[in-house]
C-alpha cells in the first residue's frame, strides 16, 4: 500500500489485497470464501472510502498505519488485538462514510 500511494488504483488493489489476506491469514475457509465471493462488492467500497478519506493527504498515512496495526498484531499472533484492531478500523470508516452522505 505504501508504494502505491501515487497510484489511486494501485491503492485499491493493495487496500483489497490487504483484507483478502487478512481473512486468509484467519484460516477460516468459510470467511474466505465469503471475502472472496464478496470482493468485488469490497473492492468499490474501498474505492468509495478512499476518495472520502484521501481529500486529506494525512488521512492516506493515517490507513496506512491502521493496516500496519493490523499487521502486526497479526504477525505476532495477538489475535484479540487483532480483532480489536480491525472492528476499530471498520466501525471509523463506517462512521466516516455516514457523515458524508
Amino acid at each position: 500500500m505504501a508504494n502505491a500511494k501515487s497510484d489511486p488504483e494501485k491503492g485499491v488493489q493493495a487496500d483489497l489485497d490487504f483484507h483478502l489476506q487478512v481473512a486468509y491469514a484467519t484460516k477460516n475457509q468459510l470467511l474466505i470464501d465469503l471475502m472472496a465471493t464478496l470482493a468485488l462488492r469490497i473492492e468499490e467500497n474501498i474505492r468509495e472510502t478512499r476518495k472520502h478519506r484521501f481529500t486529506d493527504s494525512n488521512r492516506q498515512q493515517e490507513t496506512l498505519n491502521e493496516h500496519q496495526e493490523i499487521y502486526d498484531a497479526i504477525a505476532d499472533k495477538n489475535s484479540d488485538l487483532a480483532k480489536h484492531l480491525m472492528s476499530q478500523h471498520i466501525s471509523r470508516i463506517r462512521s466516516e462514510l455516514h457523515s458524508s452522505s
